[in-house]
């Protein structure tokens, strides 16, 4: 494992409420929350967003980089909690995301008050993916001719990963140049990607997670399959599975409120 160093992050809410650490997707910054998701937890939580290595603001070295994998991303997270004070805390993440929440509700179970995880992975190395997928990946870190054709790309790969409800193409698009601009790199999706691929298999440990547990799953996820999802809630034990007809690989509204609402439950 490599050495943890600094990633960003940013609060919400008051320290000494129930803190909530929130991981994010492949190549996404934190802006990728939903604010009015962000601003009904801090109503009664502290909540961290953290900016996973090689995203956005966080430190994003050059190519000489010790290669590093999800075990290393989830010490991050648990650094940003020392840092922050936070004993304990629930860990919630979407996609890649869920599977660094995995790796935080594994290596500190004595921290973890509970977990979340969206549309990701049932512990399996490199985790299954959806036909043509890992073809997509590929082809967002291979060169573009502009910085034109590289928005036209995303645009629509994400349009294709949020079926059946994508945003618009002038929303998505938008939303493109909005993550490009607030650090997007292709070198550090790359390292990302291959820090999915690198992680050794979980699935022994996943049965050994002691935390309360949501499984959200899409059963229209054309990502991460939503037999992932269903083998995750399996394998943790006592863990409630919630599957979503109708969407895609995305955080909307009704994923989010449902988060919001299990973690009020207490």
């Amino acid at each position: 494992m490599t050495t943890v160093y600094p990633v960003y992050y940013e609060t919400h809410g008051v320290k000494g409420a129930p803190a909530v650490a929130l991981s994010m997707g492949l190549g996404s910054d934190l802006t990728r929350w939903s604010p009015d998701f962000l601003a009904d937890l801090a109503r009664d939580h502290f909540v961290v967003c953290i900016e996973n290595r090689d995203s956005g603001r966080s430190l994003q070295p050059g190519d000489e980089v010790v290669p590093y994998d999800l075990r290393d991303m989830a010490a991050d997270v648990l650094a940003v909690m020392d840092e922050l004070e936070q004993l304990r805390f629930t860990t919630v993440g979407f996609s890649m995301g869920g599977m660094i929440a995995q790796l935080v509700a594994i290596t500190a179970p004595h921290r973890v008050e509970r977990m979340v995880q969206i549309c990701s992975s049932g512990g399996e190395s490199p985790p299954a993916l959806c036909e043509g997928v890992h073809e997509q990946f590929e082809r967002t870190v291979a060169p573009f001719d502009s910085r034109e054709e590289m928005i036209d790309f995303l645009t629509e790969s994400y349009r294709h990963f949020s079926h059946p409800n994508p945003l618009s193409r002038e929303e998505t698009r938008a939303s493109v140049i909005e993550r490009l601009d607030s650090g997007f790199s292709q070198r550090g999706y790359k390292r990302q990607y291959e820090a999915i691929r690198a992680t050794p298999d979980r699935r022994v440990e996943l049965q050994q997670i002691t935390a309360p547990a949501l499984v959200i799953g899409s059963e229209q996820d054309n990502c991460l399959p939503v037999e992932s999802s269903c083998s995750a809630a399996q394998l943790i034990p006592n863990a409630e599975l919630v599957l979503f007809a109708n969407k895609g690989h995305a955080l909307d509204a009704e994923i989010l409120e449902t988060v919001a609402t299990w973690l009020r439950r207490g």
